[in-house]
């Protein structure tokens, strides 16, 4: 029977799901922080629709604040998994060193499959370019993941979130997720001076959509106001930042103001970039660039060559697709 191996990156707020043929991918919207009773559900109806027969896992999801700590969720995302595979012996959770778990195992072993993702991709990436030093750079609607690489294999400075968040290889923001409140304190909009309302009035996919970074989906209703994300509804709600009625804001100032949300994004990465080159022993020579938010980099300043290491939706869902091929190359080796 042919193998049909089937990637499923867990997350807080999205689950991405990929073949590791890549003739498969999908990126479905989930808040695991309030319907996480409908996980098992939703993995099912994924895992059906593919016909797997192996799933790769990893996760970030175990970090929602449905669940009393990191190893309460990582338990349950792993249960979960359980209860919608065809075979649950034939799932394969990714560890933080390149290994694999069963399920089972993850209850006592729960700090090694813990945000793993990023690391499932770091191998695919180093693999693709082993002859020299380079960056992973994948950015996401949440998070962005800067990743060294160095001669084939990743060299993070450390494994755990908050190790990574303490050396810049993790950021918490991303270009769909983030309260424009988080990133920036005032608006500059003609001769004033706005500071911003501390609510969660808009996100950065508001910005991105009256830039024209991001398309329209009418059918996504992942915003602050739990209307659309269209232009027309993003105006309003980076209206509502600065305590100005939607009527008058101008489409000059939504322009204006997401241009500054953005430029305030590029900034952070650029800044991010360089403190990692520093700690590396080697400068990296190119970026190998995954995630939606690629719309990003064509803005920074750093002088180095970019290459996309997946391409149209296999980009979305890379982690994913990384687990997958991981997987695969794991049970041929093992024949």
């Amino acid at each position: 029977m042919q193998r049909q191996v089937l990637g499923l990156d867990i997350g807080g707020a999205n689950i991405k799901a990929a073949t590791a043929d890549g003739t498969f991918t999908a990126a479905r919207y989930f808040p695991l922080w309030n319907q996480s009773h409908q996980l098992a559900e939703v993995l099912r109806e994924i895992v059906n629709n593919v016909g797997a027969n192996f799933l790769a896992v990893t996760m970030t999801g175990e970090l929602a604040d449905c669940f009393e700590s990191k190893q309460q969720g990582v338990q349950f995302i792993s249960q979960a998994v359980v209860k919608a595979a065809t075979n649950p012996d034939n799932i394969y959770v990714y560890r933080l060193d390149g290994d694999w778990l069963s399920p089972a195992q993850c209850g006592e072993q729960w700090n090694s499959v813990a945000a793993s993702n990023w690391h499932a991709l770091a191998n695919i990436a180093a693999a693709a370019d082993p002859n020299q030093p380079n960056i992973l750079l994948d950015i996401g609607s949440t998070t962005v993941d800067i990743i060294p690489l160095n001669c084939g294999t990743p060299v993070p400075d450390n494994l755990s979130d908050v190790d990574r968040l303490q050396s810049g290889q993790l950021l918490y923001w991303g270009i769909q997720r983030t309260p424009i409140c988080a990133l920036i304190d005032i608006a500059k909009l003609d001769s004033r001076q706005i500071p911003l309302a501390r609510e969660m009035f808009a996100t950065t996919q508001d910005a991105f959509l009256v830039t024209g970074d991001t398309v329209e989906d009418g059918d996504c209703l992942d915003t602050t106001d739990g209307k659309p994300a269209t232009r027309k509804y993003a105006h309003a709600r980076l209206a509502r930042s600065v305590c100005e009625c939607p009527t008058q804001f101008s489409s000059e100032d939504a322009l204006n103001f997401a241009q500054q949300i953005k430029a305030r994004l590029v900034s952070l990465l650029d800044d991010a970039l360089r403190l990692v080159i520093r700690s590396m022993p080697q400068p990296p020579q190119q970026i190998i660039l995954t995630g939606h938010g690629n719309f990003l980099t064509d803005c920074i300043s750093l002088q180095l060559p970019i290459i996309n290491l997946f391409a149209g939706e296999r980009s979305r869902v890379a982690p994913a697709y990384a687990a997958a091929m991981l997987l695969a190359k794991h049970l041929e080796a093992s024949n």
